[in-house]
């Protein structure tokens, strides 16, 4: 069929794209196999099978799409057809401003030279408001609120510690109990107490971080401490936006505070709170994030669910053009296109491809 010849041209050029020889063997059978066609032998329609034309046709027009950022103009043409239409696309004033930003939010994470893009790498977070004020955020956000309000609202250059440890008094997990006989027992307990935490606190400083992220709790005490030594803290974080937190500063949770590693801390542009409908955010833009976050708005829950399927369904298509950069159009159009090709080109070719014309016409009608 004429599917499965255009199926094995299109693993003969994925072959020949990567070895010489391949490619070198291959043009020279093909070379061959068409110079061996003997006009003068021709002398009916059906001594040139429509395959056989079909396949040397083919060939000669055959290319890969190159994946380069030279390529938007074809990934802007795929989106515009997968969101015209929906939601997300026709309620915007300016519509390009929407496809501009979804190209930008897959470049920015997509590995382009060994044909790799993951969704996942894209977070999506909504909040109720105008559907003009979504937003492309390099790096992640999260639906928190700085700590203390005596911490600073805005850093720049910030050096992020993630830790998994709580930073205040745990309680134990088995009944226990403590005498105390005196006041003076009693204040020195609680010293004892601020001096355990106080360790932790110097640890963190040391390490040079001014953003300590924490899925545990962080009691009042260490926020006045990290309060005075300029440090933002954010506690009990949710564990998913710990892995996008660091995807997007290229840092890893720490293991230990009492051992924080150097190549544990994450480094981020800018880190600063701001209202979003109504609620504080904390904003976390990367120096070189390896993940981005869209932010939608729409006036309704109804209307952030759409927009969300939307937004998916547009990363599935360049997902799929990124890794198998192949376009196949619809509606016969590559049909149409083909006979129109061979109409223009006609006189130009082997008296074989003159009988393909009237062939293959036939066979599309």
């Amino acid at each position: 069929s004429l599917y499965a010849i255009a199926e094995k041209v299109r693993y003969e050029k994925i072959g020949s794209n990567k070895l010489k020889g391949i490619k070198n063997n291959i043009t020279k059978c093909y070379e061959n196999k068409f110079k061996n066609k003997k006009i003068e032998e021709i002398k009916t329609e059906a001594d040139v099978p429509i395959t056989e034309s079909f396949e040397l046709y083919i060939r000669s027009h055959f290319f890969k799409i190159k994946q380069n950022n030279d390529n938007l103009e074809k990934m802007r043409e795929l989106l515009i057809t997968c969101i015209t239409g929906k939601t997300i696309f026709d309620l915007q004033e300016d519509q390009g401003k929407i496809v501009d930003m979804i190209i930008e939010a897959v470049l920015d994470v997509a590995d382009l030279k060994n044909n790799h893009f993951a969704i996942d790498d894209i977070k999506i977070e909504e909040k109720i408001g105008n559907i003009t004020d979504i937003q492309l955020i390099k790096g992640t956000l999260i639906d928190k609120t700085i700590d203390s309000s005596a911490m600073p609202k805005c850093i720049n250059d910030a050096k992020i510690l993630l830790i998994n440890e709580p930073l205040e008094t745990m309680k134990t997990r088995y009944e226990s109990e403590i005498e105390i006989t005196s006041p003076k027992q009693m204040s020195q307990f609680l010293v004892q107490e601020n001096n355990d935490l106080d360790h932790l606190i110097q640890k963190i400083v040391n390490s040079g971080a001014n953003v300590v992220i924490s899925r545990k709790g962080v009691n009042d005490f260490v926020q006045e401490s990290l309060a005075k030594k300029g440090i933002i803290s954010m506690r009990r974080v949710k564990y998913n936006d710990l892995w996008w937190l660091e995807k997007a500063v290229n840092a890893t949770t720490c293991e230990s505070i009492e051992k924080i590693s150097p190549h544990e801390l994450g480094f981020a542009r800018k880190i600063y709170e701001k209202t979003v409908g109504g609620d504080p955010m904390v904003f976390v833009e990367g120096k070189s994030p390896k993940s981005v976050t869209i932010l939608l708005r729409a006036n309704s829950k109804q209307y952030l669910d759409e927009l969300h399927r939307n937004i998916l369904n547009a990363f599935h298509i360049l997902q799929n053009f990124i890794e198998s950069p192949f376009v196949v159009c619809g509606a016969g159009s590559v049909e149409g296109l083909l006979s129109q090709k061979i109409k223009k080109q006609s006189d130009s070719y082997f008296k074989q491809l003159q009988y393909l014309q009237a062939d293959f016409e036939n066979f599309r009608k």
